[in-house]
């Protein structure tokens, strides 16, 4: 994909796998395919299940960890970092 403004990739995630805490500058999203994931954003924390789109702001903290017994499948967008010269 050729995009100028953003990233889109496709993730498939063993159960316990996933992303620990972290915040960055650009926004980004994801679609869940399959699977459950036990999402924290913020002070937040919930179980995401297939079908669900999620939002996650500029500098927000946020991680994930695959739960159940299938694999979590996402698509995840970024935006890409504002670059200034």
């Amino acid at each position: 994909m050729d995009a100028k403004n953003f990233v889109m990739v496709y993730n498939e995630i063993e159960e316990h796998g996933g992303v620990k805490t972290h915040r960055h500058e650009a926004e980004h999203g994801y679609f869940v395919i399959g699977g459950k994931m036990l999402l924290r954003r913020g002070k937040g924390e919930r179980e995401v299940e297939a079908g669900t789109a999620i939002f996650i702001s500029s500098g927000v903290p946020h991680s994930f960890r695959a739960i159940g017994k299938d694999k979590l499948r996402l698509i995840m967008i970024y935006s890409l970092p504002k670059v200034t010269r």
